[in-house]
């Protein structure tokens, strides 16, 4: 069971309908659960600002391009 400011995320578009999917994060500690996959530096960003980086596993390998 989650509690209340648990981090989540969720598909907020339709799956398998568009060329970009968009995940949404909501939470305490989401940006961090985050920035370990992300390429960049998330937790020293602004907010409202869209980002580039790669999504990667924890071995390193890239998954995706992201914003």
């Amino acid at each position: 069971m989650n509690n209340i400011g648990d981090p989540i995320c969720a598909l907020a578009t339709p799956q398998g309908i568009g060329a970009i999917g968009i995940i949404r994060t909501s939470g305490e500690g989401s940006i961090a659960l985050v920035d370990r996959c992300f390429s960049g530096n998330l937790l020293n960003s602004e907010s409202h600002k869209s980002y580039f980086g790669l999504f990667k596993s924890e071995n390193g390998e890239v998954i995706d391009e992201v914003l």
